[in-house]
């Protein structure tokens, strides 16, 4: 259950800061706008400017666990049965109530 809960919570978060982050980003140009600035500007943001932001690497690791909770999820083993009291009392369906009743006895002192 907490699984399901958990790809509920990971995707709510996860695919709208995708779609954010892929919108390209307008960046403006504060500032004087002489040729020695925008060099200066430019050699600044070139060798400061990482290509993977803190955000991508955040991203990439959400979907990663996002992938591996989907997987678990996928390959889990369930052990749902219908309850079925006949067959816990090892009995056939059917049989009379006194018969069940001193079945359940029989079973209860072991």
């Amino acid at each position: 259950m907490a699984a399901y809960f958990l790809i509920t919570f990971l995707v709510l978060v996860l695919v709208p800061t995708t779609i954010l982050s892929l919108k390209p980003s307008k960046k403006s140009l504060d500032g004087c706008s002489c040729q020695p600035c925008t060099d200066q500007r430019k050699k600044v943001n070139s060798s400061l400017n990482p290509n993977l932001s803190k955000k991508t690497y955040v991203l990439v690791a959400g979907w990663s666990l996002l992938g591996f909770v989907c997987y678990k999820v996928a390959n889990a083993k369930l052990d749902n049965k219908i309850y079925d009291p006949f067959e816990i009392l090892g009995i056939r369906a059917g049989t009379a109530e006194k018969e069940i009743k001193s079945h359940y006895k029989k079973l209860s002192k072991l």
